[in-house]
């Protein structure tokens, strides 16, 4: 053999005593072919987090029917599944059910032993059929916190019982998308021992004025625009918290 001719060099990739993956790294697809690479094919992992949705309203109309006035088709169930599959959670239970304090109460308490995060959509504001909050209080979670200086999703609820989290989330699809990824994802995430668990974040100029609330932390649907050689941010329409459809445009 002569120089030159592509032979790979002994430890030209990963030598002797480099770290090939660190505590809490996530399992990536790179990641396993290193792992493989070195001739790893089995390690120590996190358990997925277990975690049960239940969604209430009595506006909500789960299946595919004709719409009656005063109701509108049931998504918040649908969000949250398909983000808790993002993230690697083992999805337990799925429940939508009326504004019912006696249901929730009897649902929240059959699946509490079963789970460490429960998430709860609607029901946490003020509203003469919000009874999540006292429902929470009479089994016994002890409230973290209530309400949260942020647009939207202000009447976010954080309580604990045991090794349960319990989460409430707002009823408008917005505002419970919002409360999800900057408050449930990096609970769970954490409870994976990920390094890093909040999103990634960049600062960028914005591509036009907003109008701003100087009172509360404002969560904007947006996406990454160019102009010339400069990334800008674009706020979307459709901003208010019962909007979804602009997420289809956001990233």
């Amino acid at each position: 053999v002569s120089p030159g001719l592509f032979i790979r060099r002994k430890g030209g990739d990963i030598r002797e005593g480099d770290e090939v993956a660190a505590k809490g790294a996530r399992i990536s697809v790179g990641l396993s072919g290193v792992l493989a690479s070195v001739g790893v094919r089995s390690i120590p992992v996190a358990r997925k987090p277990r975690v049960t949705v239940i969604v209430t309203g009595d506006e909500l109309i789960p299946e595919p029917a004709k719409l009656s006035p005063g109701k509108i088709f049931e998504s918040n169930s649908i969000l949250l599944q398909n983000a808790l599959r993002e993230v690697g959670c083992e999805l337990k239970r799925v429940e939508v059910i009326g504004d019912d304090p006696d249901g929730l109460r009897d649902k929240i308490r059959s699946c509490m032993k079963e789970v460490d995060l429960l998430l709860i959509a609607g029901g946490v504001s003020v509203g003469e059929f919000d009874c999540t909050k006292d429902v929470l209080r009479d089994l016994g979670i002890q409230e973290l916190f209530w309400r949260v200086n942020q647009k939207p999703g202000k009447p976010l609820y954080a309580g604990v019982k045991e090794e349960t989290i319990v989460l409430g989330l707002p009823g408008n699809p917005y505002a419970a998308f919002v409360g999800f990824y900057m408050y449930a994802r990096p609970a769970l995430l954490a409870m994976m021992g990920a390094k890093d668990p909040d999103l990634r974040k960049l600062k960028l100029r914005l591509a036009c004025d907003v109008s701003r609330d100087d009172e509360r932390a404002q969560w904007l649907k947006g996406r990454i625009v160019t102009k010339g050689s400069e990334w800008l941010a674009q706020p979307l329409d459709r901003q208010n918290s019962h909007l979804l459809s602009s997420l289809t445009d956001a990233d």
